[in-house]
């Protein structure tokens, strides 16, 4: 059987069985090149890396967009148009926030970017199979650009995939 159908992005995780001998892909790791999220485990799967690049490419945005943008935003898969102001730099997406009226419009090219492949990712629940090393090769880039102009904490123990 297929592992996912192909108009989705959802994974059919019992089929992962068949060929890797695990019923959660999100354990598998097919490179094993280093600690990608820099958390000092090199066990964990290419699930568990991706959602730790994942989170320091986040707060590279919001560290970026207060620092460099001088306007602080909020993003949020479940509410379009995904990112907004923070008006009151709280850093929670508030009821009053989250309101197309309050769409965030400070983007610099940089921010655009990285929030492009921020989105793309958390779009995407089954990145971490279909082309993990891509995924993590696009937030490492995002994260390496915002730390040029605004520094990153913790982008000194990513590794490039």
């Amino acid at each position: 059987s297929d592992c996912h159908d192909a108009h989705q992005l959802d994974l059919d995780p019992a089929s992962c069985k068949t060929c890797h001998g695990v019923e959660d892909p999100g354990v598998i790791r097919m490179n094993s090149k280093g600690d990608y999220d820099g958390d000092g485990n090199v066990e964990e799967g290419l699930k568990a890396e991706l959602e730790g690049v994942q989170e320091v490419l986040l707060k590279a945005i919001q560290g970026y967009a207060t620092s460099v943008a001088q306007k602080p935003i909020l993003y949020s898969p479940a509410s379009y148009p995904y990112v907004f102001n923070d008006m009151n730099a709280n850093g929670t997406l508030d009821a009053d926030e989250a309101t197309p009226a309050n769409q965030y419009k400070s983007f610099t090219p940089r921010l655009m970017q990285a929030m492009y492949n921020y989105h793309y990712i958390v779009k995407d629940p089954g990145a971490y199979t279909h082309n993990g090393v891509y995924a993590l090769q696009a937030m490492y880039d995002s994260v390496e650009s915002l730390n040029a102009k605004a520094p990153v904490e913790g982008f000194d123990k990513l590794v490039r995939p």
